[in-house]
């Protein structure tokens, strides 16, 4: 299963997602998804599957899960992600999309449970970080200061757009 795997660190439940898609796609038995998993699974992951699978012959692919569940699919607190969202920058590289993808993805962790406001509280807090944090520091400052409201990608693509093209350069909107 090519791209399909685990390693007991990354997020348990977009793998396990994934792998039950390519299992329905190939009508996996209970038996199959039960040993293809354990091919999937690497590291800390597959030493976990590996010792359940000794102790308990037995076991179903959904008696499997649950524990590797239980013991991987640990929530992050949200003042934890708080305080990562507070300090998050754009990886060198990283493009746009997916910084903005990361941010709105720890956003929705940190501000949970923030009451109606909530989104639009967390949308005007991704906006903020994403031009604070941007990896050109010129751009940063600008995008910053000219105050974009909204994530719509191209809105915010385009504020950044400004910052980092000459002002005699059009930009095609």
């Amino acid at each position: 299963m090519g791209g399909v795997s685990y390693n007991g660190k990354g997020n348990w439940e977009a793998f396990l997602l994934k792998f039950k898609m390519v299992a329905e796609s190939e009508s996996w038995t209970d038996a199959a998804k039960r040993d293809q998993l354990g091919m999937c699974l690497q590291e800390e992951a597959s030493t976990v599957y590996t010792n359940l699978r000794l102790r308990e012959r037995n076991s179903t692919f959904d008696d499997i899960c649950q524990k590797l569940k239980s013991r991987f699919d640990r929530p992050e607190l949200p003042e934890t992600a708080q305080l990562r969202f507070a300090t998050m920058r754009q990886e060198p590289g990283e493009d746009l999309e997916a910084w903005a993808e990361r941010l709105s993805s720890t956003a929705a962790i940190a501000f949970q449970g923030f009451g109606p406001l909530a989104a639009q509280f967390q949308e005007t807090q991704v906006v903020h970080r994403f031009c604070v944090g941007l990896e050109n520091k010129e751009a940063a400052q600008h995008a910053a200061t000219s105050a974009p409201t909204s994530l719509t990608f191209m809105d915010t693509c385009a504020c950044v757009l400004r910052t980092t093209r000459p002002l005699s350069e059009p930009i095609n909107r």
